[in-house]
């Protein structure tokens, strides 16, 4: 996993026109933050001008929800599941914590969506399906009707299965 970093500026100082702002790598150290920020009683508040994070963030996330990013992208990260964390939290989770703490009802799957219908019928979801039967199934559109129906999603990496 890269080094996750964001760009934080004193918003008080910066719309004085006395820029102050720093990259910082997660997780946070908040007397760190304060102390390099120059954030004190008249310029407390602070905002993310830039980051590299493996989600789409607010200019205004808190530092403790920076921080549970961090740990969240670092269990993440050792799972085929983190180059497509924004399509999975976008389809299926309400957060990168939400998508951490569910990560054991995920499953990936290699090939196309007709080979995800063929395997699922060679698995006997439809019971035993004979081979003469097989021969009329469209595998392409029962493949497409899976993804339709929500518990797949086609990503740059596989398909993925949700069986939460």
């Amino acid at each position: 996993m890269d080094e996750l970093k964001v760009y934080l500026v004193n918003l008080g100082r910066y719309n004085e026109n006395e820029p102050t702002g720093a990259w910082f790598t997660l997780p946070l150290d908040y007397d760190q933050v304060r102390e390099t920020l120059k954030l004190d009683a008249t310029h407390e508040e602070y905002a993310i001008h830039d980051y590299e994070l493996p989600i789409k963030i607010s200019e205004y996330e808190s530092l403790e929800r920076l921080n549970r990013i961090y740990h969240a992208a670092t269990t993440i990260s050792e799972t085929p599941f983190y180059p497509i964390i924004n399509d999975l939290v976008e389809a299926w989770f309400t957060s990168i914590e939400d998508l951490a703490e569910n990560l054991d009802e995920l499953h990936m799957y290699q090939g196309d969506v007709t080979d995800l219908a063929r395997r699922i019928v060679d698995e006997g979801v439809f019971g035993d399906v004979s081979d003469n039967l097989k021969f009329y199934i469209d595998f392409q559109r029962l493949g497409e009707v899976m993804l339709i129906d929500g518990n797949y999603l086609e990503t740059t990496a596989g398909l993925v299965e949700y069986s939460g």
